[in-house]
């Protein structure tokens, strides 16, 4: 007995060196509770079978990722379900290259009356800018697509699956706490740039603000225009997530056309509710509040001025709305029917003292 004590050591050792490998593998895969118990419900078997079957039950979401990638050549022409034939109108661009001419293709939507129709020729006009803008910002650039999420980006398709994974992780969260507001498209998916160039960034962002205008730095942002479409700006994909769940916040919620306060606490609370909080950071501006908000500085912060400046405005002006919005879910009901009657126009000010029984400029003013 005592003679077979170090096999049945060696063997036993074998079993848990070979068995945490293989788990620990899956760990970083993100699989489901039932290949760990394969691992070490059969001793020995089903490590192995993990370690040696590891590219086809480890890397599938990845190949079946990597194999829906787009074809980014813009075609001459959309053919619909039902035959009809939209022509792709193109105009002469830089040393007479011809570019989409995306406002006249977005006008043949308004000749659409039929509903599935339109929406068949929205998602296809949709898909043809996607091709032109990676076509603007050159070779090295590439769209993928999966279920969820259409990414284009500079990276290889290895290094873009970790952004592919967190969009759908990071879309059930918001789902799961926004409840009947948040709405992600199926059809639409979750459009997202990353640009980890900051010159890249600010020259594609700057086309959507006014020439003249100042703001913020920043390090995302969700536009509307002329599809919804989320831009990262991170030189490392892993810094990039806070800033993915903020603008994905947006984009869940921008069919309400919410004043900018309530948006931008809103995609602040999703953060900390991801596990992305800087309790110091916030301690810090709690004192900077006191006797800051006059009246002048108040109506900037209602009609969303402040948060496109820069400097201890804008700073302010999001950690205030993370503190109202804070406040003003806590009765989660009264919210929703808050944000279903608001108007942007009085920055939701009227409907919070019928829908909150709150006075939300009389309490900013007394800060």
């Amino acid at each position: 007995m005592a003679d077979s004590a170090p096999f049945v050591g060696l063997v036993l050792t074998t079993y848990i060196l070979l068995s945490m490998v293989a788990s620990k593998r899956l760990k970083k895969a993100d699989k489901p509770i039932g290949f760990f118990v394969l691992v070490w419900v059969l001793p020995v078997v089903g490590a192995l079978a993990i370690i040696v079957f590891e590219k086809s039950i480890i890397t599938q979401e990845e190949n079946d990722f990597n194999s829906r990638l787009i074809d980014i050549n813009i075609p001459d022409k959309i053919e619909l379900s039902n035959g009809d034939i939209v022509d792709v109108p193109k105009v002469k661009g830089k040393e007479n290259h011809l570019t989409l001419d995306l406002d006249a293709l977005l006008n043949s939507l308004d000749g659409c009356t039929d509903e599935s129709l339109h929406d068949e020729l929205k998602y296809k006009i949709r898909r043809i800018w996607l091709q032109s803008v990676t076509q603007w910002l050159g070779k090295t650039w590439n769209l993928y697509e999966d279920d969820y999420s259409v990414i284009l980006s500079a990276h290889n398709s290895e290094e873009v699956v970790p952004i592919s994974k967190s969009v759908r992780f990071y879309q059930s969260i918001i789902k799961k706490t926004l409840l009947n507001l948040a709405e992600f498209c199926p059809i639409d998916k979750s459009v997202i740039f990353i640009f980890d160039n900051e010159d890249i960034y600010y020259s594609y962002v700057a086309q959507f603000y006014k020439e003249d205008g100042e703001y913020a730095p920043s390090g995302g942002v969700f536009i509307n225009i002329p599809f919804p479409h989320l831009i990262v700006k991170s030189p490392s994909l892993m810094d990039s997530e806070p800033t993915l769940i903020h603008e994905m916040t947006h984009s869940s919620l921008h069919k309400y056309h919410l004043p900018v306060w309530i948006d931008e606490g809103l995609a602040q609370n999703m953060e900390i509710q991801c596990g992305f909080q800087n309790a110091v950071r916030e301690n810090n501006l709690a004192q900077k509040h006191l006797g800051y908000w006059s009246k002048e500085k108040g109506k900037r912060f209602w009609s969303g001025e402040s948060f496109s400046t820069s400097g201890t405005e804008s700073e302010l002006a999001y950690d205030l709305a993370r503190i109202l919005v804070q406040l003003i879910v806590k009765d989660w009901d009264n919210f929703v029917d808050f944000v279903h009657n608001l108007s942007y126009e009085d920055s939701g000010l009227t409907a919070a003292k019928n829908y909150l029984n709150i006075d939300l400029e009389e309490f900013v003013e007394h800060l």
